[in-house]
This record gives structure tokens, sequence and C-alpha cells, in this order.
């Protein structure tokens, strides 16, 4: 069939082309194809080995016409971008997770999780950069850096705090460990631990980045008054309100003790106890464990001693002295 000129008909079937009217098709589909000006309208599917175009053209494509799983990897950079409007990533299905993936020196890795079935919790494989300066948690509570190497912590509930839990069931400890000179010498460290019930505050004195040497410890009690606290060292008290012991015992190094079990009553335990200074009592008795009545503390030289006295003179318990009978004689008075 040979036309120079306009072809006029019906409709025009060539080789199961079907040409009729506005409409392009196949003998078994002869509305595949719909024409208008400057549309063409395809009823069933585009299959081409390249598609090639500016992409301007190509409008009215919904989600349902191209389905992502029928997408497969491409082989240069894409960007997805909107001039106007959100992105949205919809992992519809009940629980599915949003799963980003890359590849790290030639092998495969998950990049990031966010979990469907646990509210998004977000999984990280890697590092975690936080480049602002705040973290806001859900209840408001908030991890700043607002200032240049300080963190701030802040929540605004009268009884918030700062918790650090050990989550291990069977001796688990919560330390916390403070640091100086990034640990390059022995002593740059201290660890500020709890376990069992007993808080202990250790260093690295002996052993860099090893916090063996323990210098004060608290030993607690649901009793507070029954509980003991242990301080390696010496204690100075500085300010002017002086040390307020609760408890009933002071236990110094080699088990000497200062208590008050009776109260109103001090008693320090021990084999010698030394006062560089004076002694000022102001109450009318010294108790000794030798009570002896009668007895003088009598000066040897180096200590005082309670010594009965003896000899012709005698003193009673009553501070009476008295003279032996016959001591004294008429020759001994003078007239």
């Amino acid at each position: 069939l040979t036309v120079t000129g306009l072809l006029t008909g019906a409709s025009l079937d060539i080789d199961d082309v079907v040409v009729d009217g506005t409409t392009i098709g196949h003998t078994d589909d002869t509305d595949l194809m719909t024409l208008t000006s400057g549309t063409v309208t395809v009823a069933g599917i585009v299959a081409a080995t390249t598609l090639t175009g500016d992409g301007s053209g190509i409008t009215g494509v919904s989600a349902s016409s191209i389905k992502a799983d029928d997408l497969s990897a491409g082989d240069a950079a894409v960007t997805l971008q909107t001039s106007s409007g959100n992105i949205t990533i919809d992992a519809t299905a009940n629980d599915a997770d949003i799963i980003f993936k890359g590849t790290d020196n030639n092998s495969d890795i998950t990049m990031l999780t966010l979990d469907g079935s646990e509210a998004g919790n977000a999984s990280f494989n890697g590092d975690l950069t936080v480049m602002g300066n705040d973290i806001t948690f859900g209840n408001g509570e908030t991890i700043s850096n607002a200032t240049n190497g300080d963190f701030l912590f802040t929540t605004d509930v009268v009884t918030g705090a700062l918790t650090l839990t050990n989550s291990n069931s069977t001796n688990g400890i919560a330390a916390l460990e403070l640091v100086s000179d990034a640990g390059a010498d022995k002593g740059d460290g201290y660890e500020v631990k709890s376990i069992n019930g007993e808080f202990t505050i250790t260093s690295d004195h002996s052993t860099v980045g090893t916090y063996n040497d323990t210098y004060f410890t608290i030993s607690g009690n649901a009793t507070p008054a029954s509980s003991t606290t242990t301080i390696a060292g010496g204690a100075v008290v500085a300010g002017s309100g002086g040390l307020d012991v609760s408890g009933g015992v002071i236990t110094l190094a080699n088990d000497e003790t200062i208590s008050n079990s009776t109260d109103g009553t001090v008693a320090i335990t021990a084999t010698t106890t030394s006062v560089s200074g004076d002694l000022t009592i102001t109450g009318d008795d010294l108790t000794m464990s030798t009570n002896t009545s009668g007895a003088a503390l009598i000066g040897d030289g180096t200590n005082f001693n309670p010594v009965v006295i003896s000899g012709d003179i005698s003193i009673g318990a009553t501070g009476t002295a008295a003279i032996g009978s016959g001591v004294i004689v008429n020759a001994d008075v003078s007239s």
C-alpha cells in the first residue's frame, strides 16, 4: 500500500496494529494508546530497553503505577528532592522497619535501623555525631554543650536526678571515673563507686588506670546510725561547725575508740592516751580504773600514779588526814 497524500478511512489494520480514530492498539487491545492534543495516554505497560528524556514531560505518575519493589539498582548518584511539601518515607506494613544500608570497604553494612515495632527506636551501627548543641528527651530533659567544653544536664522536675544504673542483677557496679590529664600519670584518676550497699572513693595512685587505692568507704545499713564510715587518711575539719558524729563510736586506725554509748559520757578506749597540751577538767571527779580509797596521784618523774599514803600519816576518802598514834610524843611538842 503506497500512499502519497492523506489516507482516510474508518480504521486501519496492519499486521495486528489497529489505528482507529484517536486510538492505536493491538487487535486484542484496540485502545492501548489514546491520542489527544499534546498527550499520549497508555492504558497498558510501556516496556523499553532504554527510556531517555529530561523527565520534565512525565506527569501523573502515582505510587500505584510504579511499585518501589520493582525498582532495580542504578549506576549513579540519586537525589530525592522536592521544591514544596514534605518527603515521606512510610513503611506501611505492620511493625515493619526502615533500614538504611550501605557499603563500607567493599562490605555491605546496615548503617541505621528504625524499629517499627518499638515506635521508631533508632539503632546506629556506627557512632552518632550531634553537630548541634542540645539533645532533648521526650519528657523535656536535655543534655547541652552550649558552653564549649561543658556538659549541662537539665530537668525541671523537683525530684529529678541524674541516675547511673548497672542493669546486671549480680554484683553490678555503678561507677563514675574522674580522670584528668588524659590519665597519663599515676594519681590522675579517681573513681566513685557503689556496689551492694557500699560506697567508695578510690584512686589510681599506685597503678595508672587501676583504682585500688581506697580513701573513703561508707558501709550502709537500713538503720543509718548502724552504718560505718571509714577514712583511710587524715580528716581535716575546716569549718567552725565542728564534726558531728551521730553514731556512738569513732574507731581509729589501731582500733582505739572514742564513744558515748552512755549518754553524757565520752569514753576513750586505748592502752595509752596522750595529751600534748594541758588537760583541764571542769567537773569535780577524775575516775580511774584503779580507785583505791585514800590514794593520791603521786608523780614519779615520768607519770602520775594513784598511791596509797603509808607511814605515820594517812588520808581518808573524805580528805581527812590523820597522824598515827604514838608518832608525836611530848618531847616533840615545843612549849
